[in-house]
């Protein structure tokens, strides 16, 4: 055993990666952003290392007690083999909808908002004049910006509903195993 792994099984912090079936773990992780002014950034990103039988993904989620944490990247550290992160603390509780048509027996066109994932963890932030100035990609429309684990299977013009109200999915980017969406409000018919 590695002098980390064994660091991690007596010091760690206790965790559960949301699985199917949850698998418990042991973290030891910071703040990685202690350098930046923008406060919001600076209470969201984390990096560690957790033990490597854990074999932790990026895109998963796990928790510490009642806060849970995105996993952006999860990669095999080359000195210890065990596993080194980076995660976002999850900020927001969303509900993802898409829009479908199908035919009934008569040959009618029926439309309604199907879910496509409940209850589902992400970061967001929301979209300010500091924000644009310094991501000069933001699309004109944006109010929200959400990190999601691809696993969800979000695809543009997906609805997500957070606090109660509609936006409308404007831009995915694909930042290997997390989507990083746009959200402009959504003014299309329930």
């Amino acid at each position: 055993m590695s002098y980390a792994g064994a660091f991690l099984k007596t010091q760690g912090t206790d965790i559960s990666i949301q699985r199917a079936t949850p698998v418990p773990s042991k973290v030891s992780m910071k703040r990685s952003t202690n350098s930046t002014s923008y406060l919001g950034a600076r209470e969201a990103y984390y990096s560690g290392l957790v033990l490597a039988d854990s074999d932790l993904k990026a895109g998963e989620v796990f928790s510490i007690g009642s806060d849970k944490y995105l996993v952006q990247t999860a990669l095999k550290s080359f000195g210890d083999m065990e596993i080194e992160f980076m995660a976002a603390k999850t900020n927001a509780i969303v509900d993802i909808k898409r829009h479908t048509e199908t035919v009934d027996q008569y040959g009618n066109f029926t439309q309604e908002w199907k879910d496509i994932g409940t209850n589902v963890d992400c970061f967001g932030e929301i979209v300010t004049y500091q924000t644009r100035q310094v991501d000069p990609g933001i699309l004109e429309g944006t109010r929200y910006i959400f990190q999601i684990s691809k696993n969800v299977g979000v695809i543009l013009r997906d609805r997500i509903v957070y606090n109660s109200k509609n936006y409308d999915v404007i831009s995915v980017d694909d930042t290997m195993e997390v989507f990083r969406l746009q959200l402009g409000v959504d003014t299309r018919e329930d």
